[in-house]
């Protein structure tokens, strides 16, 4: 019932339940229960409601309880949200290791929804820093391919916000507006009401204020240009 609470949201629910789920796994010793707990907590009860400081320690222990116990779903979204809220607490270099971690783990698994995630998570991170290595378009669209190929149709959403993002990051802005269309074309049918599907919303209207403000800028310039140029 915490990711329950989490998508509505319900934070005070959220809270209990949490507690109460801990509580039981310690009481019985269900390691592998409690690992998936922190990494539901991680997203739903840190990550949703700004707390990154903690969403980073509760998806380290999902991390540590989990990967030594075969629980690779559970496991990922860990490592999802390990990458996710280092970004929002400025951790950008240390999560290079930690999403090449996750990457590795996910292919030896052969878990195909949490290695989507590594794959769109990589993209970000990068596209983020301004480093933008050779294969960071084909990495987020081979996160959406897969996506694709097992219906998860709120995660394709969330990669093609990356990927537009990436675009416009890239200053590929023709590209980028392709892009954002896309999210425009596939939201309405594949949004879940997880909050954080949201985000490629927001990285289409900033591929479009993006684009308008080259355009701006150029027509400034070109005007600019041809008045230095009449006579005085």
């Amino acid at each position: 019932m915490v990711a329950a609470w989490g998508v509505l949201p319900f934070r005070v629910r959220v809270e209990r339940d949490f507690k109460k789920a801990i509580a039981l796994c310690q009481k019985i010793g269900d390691m592998v229960h409690e690992g998936g707990g922190y990494s539901v907590y991680a997203c739903v009860g840190c990550y949703v409601n700004n707390r990154p400081k903690e969403g980073i320690e509760y998806a380290k222990r999902a991390i540590d309880i989990l990967k030594t116990r075969g629980e690779y779903w559970d496991l990922g979204v860990g490592y999802a949200y390990r990458d996710i809220n280092s970004w929002i607490f400025g951790r950008l270099q240390e999560n290079i290791k930690e999403n090449e971690e996750m990457i590795t783990v996910m292919k030896s698994a052969n878990v195909f929804q949490p290695l989507g995630w590594s794959f769109y998570n990589k993209g970000k991170l990068y596209a983020m820093m301004g480093n933008f290595y050779e294969s960071i378009v084909e990495d987020i669209q081979q996160s959406y391919n897969m996506f694709e190929k097992i219906g998860d149709k709120s995660n394709m959403v969330e990669a093609q916000g990356i990927l537009t993002f990436a675009h416009t990051r890239m200053k590929n802005f023709t590209e980028a507006l392709k892009e954002a269309a896309k999210i425009r074309e596939i939201f309405p049918s594949h949004y879940n009401k997880g909050s954080w599907t949201l985000e490629a919303l927001s990285s289409g209207a900033q591929a479009y204020l993006a684009s308008i403000g080259i355009s701006i800028l150029y027509l400034i310039t070109q005007i600019s240009k041809r008045l230095h140029r009449l006579p005085a």
